[in-house]
């Protein structure tokens, strides 16, 4: 709940007029907001695939909390994915936003 807010304020400051001047600045904001995407959402795959049963039993297979281990590097991927999904989601939905207050597409508008 502390991740999705500080997301959607930081999300909601993107195209603030007294914050960003130009245009460019605006995407270029939008563009980290996807990097960060792409990193979080990778994360998450990395956690999922150290989850493997194969792949978790050659990595941890000597460790004495391998079931805490295993329950930790699980939830990992779910914050890491779940993050990335609610920054992708509010990021859509601000371009969206931003292009019916501009009125840049008249079947939009």
């Amino acid at each position: 709940m502390i991740s999705k807010t500080y997301i959607s304020a930081f999300i909601d400051h993107l195209d603030c007029p007294e914050a960003l001047g130009e245009i460019k600045d605006e995407i270029q904001k939008l563009i980290r907001a996807h990097v960060g995407i792409a990193i979080g959402q990778s994360l998450g795959a990395i956690c999922l695939y150290l989850c493997f049963p194969p792949i978790f039993k050659f990595s941890f297979h000597n460790l004495s909390f391998t079931a805490h281990l295993l329950v930790l590097i699980y939830f990992l991927r779910h914050a890491c994915d779940g993050s990335a999904q609610i920054v992708e989601g509010r990021t859509w939905f601000k371009i969206v936003e931003i292009k019916l207050r501009r009125g840049e597409n008249p079947k939009l508008s």
